[in-house]
């Protein structure tokens, strides 16, 4: 072969090797530019998963709030399988105990399931039930039924100071003519039997002749009460129970630093209290469904010699120092008489109506309208716990 023809010959070999090198890289770059396409597409598609998953939790606490029953949706999805542009969305209601319709108040949890075209996203969000204060803590006086008046009534709630000492034989509006008082929110006369769950049933042996009719000097306190076998068990709650076991109920010159369940009486009356004080787990003062009437609890019948405790670590004072008579919400699912006038620091809520003879003062106590106790909260919507709001990767 001549030199010519092999230099030709190497020229062509090298114009198809760079030709060959030419292809594959511009194959290389082509397949490179599909990659990485395909790696954006997919990154757009998982930003978009992800906020599909984010509304998705939107879409589940507008469903929540339009729903009583959604802690009973089968198998907690809250937001069924939608099918959206692209892919789809289902959203599940889980709790920290694993039975989601088992409590009201229960925190739980939303998790968001989203696809978009082949990218799968999961978010997760964990929220409490607000709670506030029933309605009635924010007065110092509701009486469902109305109020007749034949003596003075002075009322302090809030930026409200309401006197009134002129016959009175209708129903008391005292802060605006927009609400009526049975239109102010209550707590369910479920209340009662809920704090009777939680107390002590005081024996007959605690009363007068053994009858559980009338009560002489009763002690209830964690002192008095519980520091003698024969009397009663002890008990956390400070939540005392009497059984009228059909009857009616008279107690003269009681002594209670806590809670007063009254249960089974044709009616109750609490004369001349020494001193009637809740305790510092902050229950309500006195509950009861049987007419009520309350002679002479005022200041100058009680005694200051029972000091109030101090308030729980981190929660409110509930039971303010010095003399101030008796403290802490009153409920009564019926008729309330006052007679031989009344001071009180809390709240009166009876659903029937109030009779008041002699001089009454009521001042609200703000401790209870910001730490409301069991049966006295009023259920709010889902706030969201601050910082729980994240990515799941399964």
């Amino acid at each position: 072969m001549s030199q010519r023809k092999h230099d030709r010959g190497m020229v062509y070999l090298l114009v198809l090797v760079t030709a060959g090198v030419t292809v594959s890289m511009g194959m290389l770059a082509v397949f490179a530019a599909a990659a990485q396409r395909e790696v954006q597409e997919l990154a757009i598609e998982r930003e978009r998963a992800a906020l599909r998953a984010e509304a998705g939790i939107q879409i589940a606490l507008a469903a929540i709030g339009s729903n009583d029953a959604w802690r009973s949706a089968a198998g907690g999805q809250v937001v069924a399988t939608q099918t959206m542009d692209r892919g789809e969305l289902t959203v599940a209601a889980t709790d920290a105990d694993g039975v989601l319709d088992d409590e009201a108040t229960d925190p739980f949890t939303l998790t968001a399931t989203a696809t978009y075209g082949k990218a799968r996203q999961k978010l997760a969000a964990d929220f409490e039930i607000e709670l506030g204060a029933v309605e009635a803590l924010e007065y110092a006086l509701v009486a469902q039924g109305g109020v007749t008046n034949t003596g003075s009534i002075n009322l302090d709630f809030g930026d409200v100071e309401f006197t009134l000492s002129t016959l009175l034989l209708d129903s008391l509006n005292p802060w605006s003519g927009a609400k009526d008082m049975d239109d102010i929110g209550m707590p369910d006369p479920g209340v009662i039997a809920q704090y009777e769950t939680l107390g002590t049933v005081l024996p007959l042996s605690m009363s007068s002749g053994g009858t559980g009719t009338l009560y002489e000097d009763l002690l209830l306190t964690i002192d008095d009460a519980e520091s003698k076998e024969d009397r009663t068990t002890p008990n956390a709650d400070r939540v005392y129970v009497i059984d009228g076991r059909g009857g009616p109920v008279l107690l003269n010159e009681l002594t209670l630093v806590g809670t007063l369940v009254v249960v089974n009486a044709t009616s109750l009356e609490i004369t001349r209290p020494k001193t009637m004080r809740p305790s510092a787990e902050g229950h309500p003062l006195l509950l009861t469904a049987a007419p009520l009437t309350l002679n002479g609890v005022s200041k100058q019948e009680m005694s200051s010699k029972v000091k109030g405790e101090d308030p729980r670590e981190g929660g409110p004072d509930f039971d303010q120092n010095g003399n101030r008579g008796a403290q802490g919400p009153i409920y009564v699912d019926n008729n309330v008489t006052i007679v031989n006038g009344m001071d009180m620091i809390g709240t009166l809520m009876s659903t029937g109506e109030v009779f008041i003879a002699g001089n009454v003062s009521i001042e609200r106590n703000d401790a209870f309208l910001a730490s409301p106790p069991p049966g006295f909260r009023s259920e709010g919507g889902p706030k969201l716990i601050a910082g729980s709001w994240r990515a799941i990767v399964d």
